[in-house]
């Protein structure tokens, strides 16, 4: 699911850092669209009109840094539960990895 979980939103009132400026933007405006793609991020005086009917958030003056993704992994390591039961609930004396 994307950034929102599929349906529009305006985050506003917030801190934002966008990964690319060297300072943070105060009193920004962050919106996104019904697939989760960010299509503002910046000052809240250039952000573009509310849409009617968007799910509209408050940040109450938080800080936000959008766009980021889940990307960690262990390559090469199996994904099923054995190599954590042999590593934490075997004896070591007793258990092999």
């Amino acid at each position: 699911m994307g950034l929102n979980d599929g349906a529009a939103l305006r985050m506003s009132n917030v801190r934002l850092i966008d990964g690319v400026s060297t300072e943070a933007v105060d009193d920004a405006v962050l919106e996104a669209d019904d697939d989760g793609w960010i299509t503002y991020a910046g000052p809240a005086a250039q952000a573009p009109e509310p849409i009617p009917g968007v799910r509209a958030i408050d940040g109450r003056g938080g800080t936000i840094l959008p766009g980021l993704f889940d990307c960690h992994t262990h390559l090469g390591v199996a994904s099923d539960r054995s190599i954590l039961e042999a590593a934490l609930l075997t004896d070591p004396v007793v258990g092999v990895l």
